[in-house]
């Protein structure tokens, strides 16, 4: 994803039954770009960290197995 600043967006998934998961809220400063960046479970966050984000971070909002634990993928 390319944007100017990253400090200016809010990235969240949102399950088809309206549960959202905050991924990389505000962070980054003035850097720009979230290039191969992949959102997992068990690792560090993008809090604290200058972009321009390239690897593997942990959701900011919490992991994906708590927030979407029983949750059908496919939706209904």
């Amino acid at each position: 994803m390319s944007h100017p600043f990253n400090s200016e967006l809010k990235l969240k998934l949102i399950s088809p039954y309206g549960t959202s998961l905050e991924l990389s809220i505000n962070d980054g400063g003035f850097s720009n770009n979230y290039n191969n960046t992949t959102f997992t479970d068990n690792t560090n966050d993008t809090t604290d960290v200058l972009g321009p984000f390239n690897g593997i971070y942990q959701p900011k909002g919490g992991n994906f197995i708590s927030k979407y634990f029983n949750c059908n993928v496919n939706g209904d």
